[in-house]
C-alpha cells in the first residue's frame, strides 16, 4: 500500500462527512412531533494544522503528485468560499431553510468556527439535502407508536481498529503514525433529539431519556461498529412517514443542487442584458 493511500484512508472518515481539517466538530438533530425539525451545527476548522500536515506530506514524493495528492493550503478564503457555497446549495434544497450561518476567525486567523442551523419539514428533506453527509439513512416503523433511525456512514478505505497499536514497533508505516499524533485532538459529537422516549440505541443516551450522542475521537472513528448509527424511539400521534434513502441517491440529489448553484453563479457574473444581445 502506497503512502498516498494512507493520508487517503486516514482522512477518509472526515471526508465522508465533507470535514476534513476539522478538529472538532458538533451537531444536533432535534425532531419534533410535526414531523419537523432543526439541525444545528458548529466545526471548528484547524488551518495551521492543515498546513503542518501539507508540510510533512510534502516530504514524501509519491504524496506531491497524482491525482490522491493533497490539496495545495487553501488558506481562510477557500474555506469560506467553500462553506458559503454549500449554504447555496442548502438554499435550493427542497422542505430546508438556512436560518442562520457564520463564519469567524480566530487565533489569529489559525481557526476558522463555521456555525449553521437550518429548519426542515421532515427528516428525507434533510437527509436527501446531503448535510449529513456522504451516508445510507432509514426511518421505519418498529411497533405501535415507535420508529428506528439508522444512519450507516460511508467511509470506503476507512482502516479498522487502533491507528496507534504497533506504533514503533513496525506494524504500520511511520504515516500513519504521524496522522495519528496530529488527529489526536478529533472530536465528533453528532447529536439526535427524538420527540419522545428512547428505547433503544448503540450511542450514549442522555439522563432525560431522549437525546443519544454518536462521536468521540479518532479510535471512535475507526471502529467499523460505530459506522451504523440507530436509534429507536417512541413518537405517540408523530406525523412521521417511513423512508430509505442510499448514499447514491443523496449524491445523485447534491449534485442537481451544485448545478443549481453553478447556474446561478454564472448568472450573476454575465452583464446585464447579455442574455438578451444579439435577439
Amino acid at each position: 500500500m502506497t503512502l498516498r493511500k494512507h493520508w487517503t484512508v486516514a482522512l477518509a472518515a472526515l471526508v465522508a462527512l465533507g470535514l476534513s481539517g476539522c478538529l472538532k466538530v458538533k451537531s444536533q438533530n432535534k425532531l419534533e412531533t410535526s414531523g419537523k425539525g432543526t439541525y444545528s451545527l458548529k466545526a471548528t476548522v484547524d488551518l495551521s494544522v492543515i498546513k503542518r500536515m501539507e508540510a510533512m506530506l510534502g516530504e514524501f514524493g509519491d504524496l506531491t503528485e497524482g491525482p490522491d495528492a493533497p490539496e495545495a493550503d487553501e488558506g481562510a478564503n477557500e474555506v469560506k468560499a467553500d462553506f458559503e457555497k454549500d449554504l447555496l446549495k442548502l438554499k435550493h434544497a427542497e422542505g430546508v431553510r438556512v436560518v442562520k450561518h457564520s463564519v469567524e476567525e480566530q487565533d489569529d486567523g489559525n481557526k476558522l468556527v463555521c456555525v449553521m442551523e437550518l429548519e426542515y419539514d421532515s427528516l428525507k428533506q434533510l437527509f436527501l439535502a446531503g448535510v449529513l453527509g456522504d451516508i445510507a439513512v432509514k426511518l421505519e416503523a418498529a411497533g405501535e407508536n415507535t420508529w428506528t433511525l439508522t444512519q450507516n456512514l460511508k467511509m470506503d478505505g476507512m482502516p479498522e481498529g487502533d491507528l496507534d497499536a504497533g506504533a514503533g514497533q513496525g506494524e504500520q508505516p511511520p504515516m500513519m503514525n504521524l496522522l495519528s499524533a496530529f488527529m489526536k485532538d478529533l472530536e465528533i459529537a453528532l447529536a439526535f433529539t427524538a420527540p419522545g422516549e428512547v428505547t433503544k440505541t448503540n450511542g450514549k443516551k442522555s439522563a432525560d431519556g431522549r437525546s443519544v450522542t454518536f462521536g468521540g475521537g479518532l479510535k471512535w472513528m475507526t471502529d467499523p461498529k460505530n459506522r451504523t448509527m440507530s436509534v429507536t424511539f417512541k413518537a405517540p400521534g408523530a406525523a412521521l412517514k417511513p423512508f430509505a434513502l442510499t448514499a447514491a441517491e443523496i449524491a445523485v440529489n447534491e449534485k442537481k443542487l451544485e448545478e443549481k448553484v453553478e447556474a446561478e453563479l454564472k448568472a450573476e457574473k454575465e452583464p446585464a442584458g447579455a442574455g438578451a444581445a444579439g435577439g
